[in-house]
């Protein structure tokens, strides 16, 4: 499902399923600010033999920003669960549940790709640019047991 808007679109896809599509099963392409992508059931995708493999991707063009990707399913792509373009930022991923997929989980790119670039290394300072500004994976350095409670230092 392909989406492209102007500046002063906004828009909410919500509710759906998008299975084994031969391509991205959800596809934005934009630079507006303020979508929405929740609730929806992302299964299969990226099957259709092109570089567009990725269970959801926000790519190419003047990029976007402040847009939701919330309490999604995205299973089962041949690419990456989300690939996050390198014009794209101030993207909220949260909720999700991301997995199965036959590469990352979720790709903040460098690049303009429409694969993504693998994994990027964190850094010192984070002042990076590409997609959702390169943001450091979170590292979990211990875990410790306290009565009831689990406390973890990161």
């Amino acid at each position: 499902m392909l989406f492209r808007s102007s500046s002063s679109t906004t828009f909410t896809l919500s509710g759906n399923e998008l299975i084994n599509n031969n391509g991205y099963g959800i596809d934005v392409q934009n630079t507006g600010s303020g979508h929405l992508l929740e609730n929806n059931l992302v299964k299969g995708n990226g099957t259709g033999g092109t570089d567009q493999t990725a269970g959801i991707g926000l790519r190419q063009l003047a990029g976007g920003s402040n847009i939701t990707v919330r309490s999604n399913t995205i299973t089962g792509s041949v690419g990456d669960g989300i690939i996050v373009d390198s014009a794209w930022s101030a993207i909220t991923l949260t909720q999700n549940s991301v997995f199965g997929n036959g590469d990352l989980g979720i790709d903040l790119s460098a690049v303009s790709s429409n694969t993504g670039d693998g994994v990027t290394i964190n850094d010192a300072g984070d002042g990076d640019s590409g997609g959702n500004d390169l943001l450091n994976f979170p590292v979990l350095n211990s875990a410790t047991v306290a009565g009831a409670n689990v406390n973890f230092l990161m």
